[in-house]
This record gives structure tokens, C-alpha cells and sequence, in this order.
């Protein structure tokens, strides 16, 4: 008798557990239609940032690859693209791919793969799928060790026509901050802004490869091939101050930064030493040092800087 109940119990208890986690999939999956069908609440700035040099993309060359795309939806820069019959596309990310399967499940030429990339994949990966070497757009936003499956994708010989690469944006010039692969830390990543790549070391990667540096927006840095598009190069230390310092709204955007402006007051040297005690502690392998071809950059800020926001910040106390 007693068994008999148990069982019942038991059984109850998994439908009770299922039904929640059915009515949570339920609801968020149509959520997310929701916004995609009514073109509401998507956070696609990125996309419209970068629209004009998208366009610009021969027909032949119209294949994107999304790698940390999420669940396709909220804050993806090639939701659009996913959307557009002219456009193919990979979207890669190590998480379930339940949701964007949902919602990219009548996009035809879009490809979902669930992978973990690394240093040591990305290339494979990329051959598994016969990507042409200048595919024309891609996006790397994975918050670990960015700088390095970036490197081994330029190492491969591939050069899409346009990225846009996340950067740790609390780290500023003439930082050069990367995170390594070996000997990561996973439960250490996006823990006192540890994570990703400074705008510094992602420019003079990317720019040893051909590449300009033409915008950085918010927490991401746009390049392009050079042999693509003849756009002149963009002052490192201007893009970062135009595109993030000088936001209106930084603050409200990135709350969790805070409490770090006022690294923006120090010099190039007390800067390095605020993030080396900073990550001290960290088991994780990291890259940190002061870029020689930066070292007068405090000097140059002072050119940079709008006298608004000069004087709403360097007046501030922290």
C-alpha cells in the first residue's frame, strides 16, 4: 500500500516539476516571438551601428557566423541578418539552443550548432561547415577568452570582410588585458570585470592582420578588412572615448562600472597597477601590461575628452 503511494508521489512530484519547466520554456520561447514578430524591445543597436558597412557586402560573400549568439533574440546584432532571404549564416553557442531553434525554426538558411568554442576548435569548426576564408560578417562575443579564439581564427587564414568583437569596455587604453585559455577559470569570468579582451589588445591583433579599427559602440569594436572597404583607421583612443566614455548614458547602461570611473583619472602606470591587484587573486592565466605605443594616451584623453563630460566627471568624487 504504502509502495503503491509512493509511487503516486513520485510521479506527481516529476509531472509537477515538468509542467514548470514546460510553462517556463512555454513562455519564454513565446516571448521572444513575441518581440521578433512585433519588432519591439530587441536591444539591436549593434546591428544599426553597423548596418551601413553590412550593406556593403557583395552577394557572394553574405554568409555570417554568430559565435555566443544566445538565444537569437535579445541583443543579437544578426537577428536582421537571420531575417534577410540574401543572407546565410552559422550561429554558434555553447548553451541549449532551445529557444533559437524555436524562433529560427522557418529561417532556412541559418545553421544552429550548440559548441563550446575554443582556441583549439574554432578552426575545425569552421571547416566542418566549408566556410569561404572572407565570409563577410562576424561576431565574437563569448566573454572568456575572446582575444584567443579570435587569434587562432586569423591564424587559420580566415578573414571575414567585417567583425564586430566584444570587448571588456571598463578596461580602457592603452591597457592590453586578455584573458588566456589555459588553465581557464570558468567560475572566475565576469567576476571583478575579468573576462574578454581590452579594446587595446583586440586593435593590435586585428590591426597586424589587415584590419581597421572604425567604431567601438558601447561594449563592442568594429573592423574592417582593408582590402574591403577603404575606410581610414580610427584613432584607438578616439573610438574608445566617442563610443563608450562619452556616452550620455553609460552609467545607466553599465551600472556595474560605477564604481571603476575613477580608473579614468589615473595614469597609464596606476592604471596597470589598480588591475593587477585587482586580478591578483585569480587562478586563471591572463595577459595585463601597459601598450608601448600608447604611453602618452592620458595626455591625449585631455584632447579627447568633451568639456561636458569633462567637467560632469573629472569634478565627480568616488
Amino acid at each position: 500500500m504504502f509502495k503503491n503511494l509512493y509511487k503516486k508521489i513520485f510521479r506527481l512530484s516529476n509531472t509537477i516539476k515538468y509542467s514548470k519547466k514546460s510553462y517556463s520554456y512555454l513562455t519564454t520561447a513565446f516571448n521572444l516571438e513575441r518581440k521578433v514578430d512585433n519588432n519591439v524591445e530587441l536591444n539591436d543597436e549593434e546591428y544599426f551601428e553597423l548596418k551601413n558597412y553590412l550593406d556593403e557586402v557583395p552577394n557572394e560573400k553574405k554568409f555570417y557566423v554568430d559565435i555566443g549568439c544566445g538565444n537569437g533574440v535579445n541583443g543579437s546584432c544578426t537577428l536582421r541578418l537571420a531575417k534577410d532571404n540574401g543572407w546565410k549564416g552559422l550561429a554558434i553557442d555553447r548553451g541549449s539552443p532551445i529557444y533559437i531553434s524555436y524562433i529560427y525554426r522557418n529561417l532556412k538558411n541559418i545553421t544552429i550548432s550548440q559548441n563550446t568554442v575554443t582556441p583549439n576548435n574554432v578552426e575545425n569548426i569552421f571547416k566542418s561547415y566549408s566556410l569561404d576564408s572572407n565570409f563577410g560578417f562576424l561576431n565574437l562575443d563569448i566573454d572568456s577568452y575572446d582575444y584567443e579564439v579570435m587569434k587562432a581564427i586569423l591564424s587559420s587564414g580566415y578573414r571575414p570582410l567585417i567583425i564586430s568583437a566584444e570587448i571588456n569596455e571598463v578596461i580602457p587604453p592603452p591597457i592590453e588585458f586578455y584573458v588566456r585559455y589555459d588553465k581557464v577559470n570558468n567560475s572566475e569570468l565576469m567576476v571583478d570585470h575579468f573576462f574578454g579582451c581590452s579594446l587595446t589588445a583586440i586593435n593590435k591583433l586585428l590591426n597586424s592582420h589587415n584590419y581597421n579599427l572604425i567604431r567601438v559602440y558601447r561594449n563592442n569594436a568594429f573592423f574592417v578588412l582593408r582590402t574591403f572597404l577603404k575606410i581610414e583607421k580610427k584613432d584607438e583612443l578616439e573610438a574608445y572615448v566617442e563610443g563608450y566614455f562619452n556616452l550620455e548614458n553609460r552609467d545607466d547602461i553599465f551600472p556595474y562600472n560605477i564604481a571603476l570611473n575613477h580608473i579614468f583619472k589615473k595614469s597609464s602606470d596606476d592604471k596597470l597597477n589598480f588591475f593587477k591587484k585587482r586580478f591578483q587573486q585569480k587562478e586563471s592565466d591572463y595577459f595585463l601590461k601597459v601598450s608601448e605605443s600608447n604611453d602618452n594616451w592620458y595626455r591625449n584623453i585631455e584632447i579627447w575628452i568633451s568639456i561636458k563630460h569633462k567637467n560632469k566627471f573629472f569634478n565627480q568624487k568616488y
